[in-house]
C-alpha cells in the first residue's frame, strides 16, 4: 500500500513538473508573455494611444518601444505603474523616480488606468509585436531614455 502511494505521488510530480517545464501554467508566465495582441491593440487605442506611441517617439508620454528591457525583472511594478502611477513612486524605485522627474512636471500625472493585468498582458504583446500588428513605423529622435540614460545626462 505504502509502495503505491510513493508511486501515486511521484507521478504526480513528475506530471506537474513536465508541465511547468513546458511552459504550460500561465501562473509563471511574465507580464511580457501570453498576451493577445489583436485585443491589445483595441485596448492599446482605448487608454493609451492619446498619450503614448509603440515607437520610440514620444508624444505626451515616452515612446513604449523597448519597453520590456527597460522594466526587466519588475513585471508587478509596471502592472503598479500602468494602473497607479502614484501608488508605483511610493516603492521608491529609481526607474519610477526617473521618469517622474522627467515627465510630470512638464506634463503632469499619467492617469491611473482601468485595466486587469490580463489587458495589461494584451496591450503589452500588441505593443512587443510592433509594426507588425499595425503600429507605427516612425523611427523617432526623441526616445525614451533608459536609467542610465538619464543619470548620464
Amino acid at each position: 500500500m505504502m509502495k503505491r502511494m510513493k508511486s501515486s505521488v511521484k507521478r504526480r510530480i513528475a506530471a506537474v513538473t513536465t508541465l511547468l517545464f513546458l511552459g504550460i501554467s500561465p501562473v509563471f508566465a511574465g507580464i511580457f508573455e501570453g498576451g493577445d495582441a489583436t485585443k491589445g491593440e483595441a485596448l492599446f487605442k482605448a487608454n493609451c494611444a492619446s498619450c503614448h506611441k509603440i515607437s520610440e517617439e514620444v508624444l505626451a508620454a515616452p515612446g513604449l518601444q523597448g519597453l520590456e528591457s527597460r522594466w526587466k525583472g519588475k513585471d508587478a511594478l509596471l502592472v503598479k505603474w500602468i494602473q497607479n502611477p502614484q501608488a508605483a513612486v511610493g516603492t521608491g524605485d529609481a526607474y519610477i523616480k526617473a521618469l517622474v522627474d522627467k515627465w510630470v512636471p512638464k506634463n503632469g500625472w499619467m492617469q491611473n488606468q482601468a485595466v486587469t493585468e490580463a489587458e495589461i498582458k494584451d496591450i503589452l504583446a500588441y505593443v512587443k509585436a510592433g509594426p507588425a500588428a499595425g503600429g507605427a513605423t516612425t523611427t523617432a529622435t526623441n526616445k525614451c531614455l533608459t536609467l542610465d540614460e538619464i543619470k548620464a545626462a
